[in-house]
């Protein structure tokens, strides 16, 4: 039977770095980890590197996964400052 965990506020209450590396091992092990934020940014800002360690640990090509990550993150911003320049009167 699988247990979920929810974590709420967790940029917020502790910075843990080590959180997107527990989710895959305990996910694996059927505890499946929900964690809340406040926005996406508060997680790019939180567990950013975190991430892109753990793809270079795991992943012989990582690196070209991590540079198509970072430009989704370009175009994110992007379209959330043309979406606040389109919200401002």
């Amino acid at each position: 039977m699988p247990l979920v965990v929810v974590l709420d506020e967790a940029a917020n209450v502790c910075r843990w770095s080590e959180l997107p590396n527990l989710h895959s091992h305990y996910g694996s092990r059927g505890i499946c980890g929900l964690t809340i934020l406040q926005s996406w940014s508060q997680g790019v800002e939180a567990f950013l590197e975190a991430i892109k360690a753990s793809i270079r640990r795991h992943d012989p090509a990582g690196e070209q996964t991590i540079l198509d990550l970072d430009l989704d993150l370009d175009l994110d911003r992007e379209r959330a400052l043309n979406l606040r320049e389109a919200a401002t009167p």
